[in-house]
This record gives C-alpha cells, structure tokens and sequence, in this order.
C-alpha cells in the first residue's frame, strides 16, 4: 500500500472488545472446498511460457498496481494493469497491489509465483477494520490456496515480496513492468542498486541499462497481447 493510501484511512477502528465480539459473530460460513480451475488458466500459463522462453534466467516482475485514491477514503474502481491481467488470467477487479513474479529455475524455464494479500480471517481486526480488504466492507477474499487451486500459480503473501525479490538479485538479472507500480519499481531498483557495488558513472551507466531492459520487456509483453489466443478470441465474440 502506498503512503497516499495509507493516509487516506481515516475511519477510526473500534476499540472495545464487546463491539469485536460482536461484529466477529453470526456470518454466515464461508464455502468449503477449493474452487474449480479457471478456463483461462492453461492460456495464461501459454503466455507465462512465452515470456519464460524470451528472457531465460532471468527474474520478470509484473505488479498488478493499487488503488487509486478519488476522495479520502474512497478510491476508483481498480483495474489490473493490462499485462499483470493478460499473464495471471485474473479479472477486471483482481488483486490489488498484487505482484506476478516469474522466477528462474536452475534446470531451466520459470516458476510462476503471486505474491498478494490474501484472506485474513474473520477473528483479526482486518476483518472489520481494514476498508481495503477487510471482508466486512470488501466481501469475501481468496486464500493462498484458492488462488493456486483456480490460477494455476504458486501463491505467497505480499509480505514475502521483499526478500523474494531481492534474491541473489547480484547473481539474477531482473526485469520489472516499471509503469504498473511504482513502489514496486522502487523496490527493484533497491534490489539491484544494493547488489552492485560500482562507484557513481558505473552506477549511471547501470541505471540507464536496467532502464533498456525494463522498456523491452514492456514491448514484449504489449506486442504479445496482439495475438489473441482461442479464449481472448471467444471473450470478445461474447462481448
């Protein structure tokens, strides 16, 4: 969450335990069982799959973006970036300062990992308290589980983003969609920026080659939503 979203809560959280024992009780149970794997999961694992092949080795980043912030607390309805979308399969309302993460294996090819925030559970205070995801003003959210179950992808908390990114980030080049999400492209770039150790033209020089690299992988992955695939074509048909 960025700082303009954080400062605009500004509902105060209740504070006596009666009133969270009573918000916390009498919902209705949450549906059992793991949901049913999306149609469009094998298509966004072929598209993954292209991406894997065009930049071997190295470490793609792909934020879905946050809110947008209208007034005070309330904020545009939110819409993934088109390229987050186009390789999750996710819809038009999913997930907010979610990040796609296609990690390098050693043997070759990409491991699929999303780092979002998922269910907290109704006995935390996110429950009421949290505007932004909190199920009392949100609804229902996904757990980790539901995401790999529909999606097809390995599911992480958001909080493990950090250290995930960073990684051997020395040893892994890294490629971010720097215009989805800005506190994102800054944590990149604090990434690459700690594993080199150059003096100040080295570090220029860096700078304006990561940049290179950044505006190609934006390329390639607009120039791949330009051939649509059998599911694309059949959206747009019932469109």
């Amino acid at each position: 969450m960025s700082e303009e979203q954080k400062q605009s809560e500004n509902r105060g959280n209740p504070t006596t335990d009666e009133f969270r024992a009573f918000v916390k009780s009498g919902w209705a149970p949450r549906p059992s069982g793991s949901p049913a794997r999306a149609e469009v999961a094998e298509y966004a694992a072929a598209r993954r799959d292209a991406v894997s092949a065009r930049f071997p080795g190295e470490r793609i980043v792909v934020p879905a973006g946050g809110y947008k912030v209208r007034s005070n607390d309330t904020d545009y309805a939110f819409r993934p970036h088109s390229a987050f979308a186009h390789l999750t399969g996710f819809g038009s309302d999913q997930e907010p300062d979610a990040v796609l993460v296609l990690e390098p294996r050693a043997g070759g090819g990409h491991d699929a990992v999303l780092f979002f925030k998922p269910w907290g559970g109704r006995e935390s205070d996110e429950f009421f308290g949290d505007t932004r995801y909190g199920e009392f003003w949100v609804g229902s959210r996904p757990t980790l589980e539901d995401v790999e179950a529909e999606f097809g992808l390995t599911a992480r908390s958001i909080d493990e983003f950090s250290d995930a990114v960073a990684k051997d980030a020395g040893a892994t080049a890294i490629r971010v969609v720097r215009d989805a999400d800005r506190d994102v492209a800054q944590q990149v770039d604090e990434a690459r920026a700690t594993a080199a150790e150059v003096d100040e033209a080295q570090a220029q020089e860096q700078s304006e080659t990561q940049s290179e690299a950044d505006e190609e992988l934006a390329r390639f992955l607009s120039t791949l939503r330009l051939v649509k695939d059998e599911w694309e074509v059949a959206q747009m048909r019932l469109a």
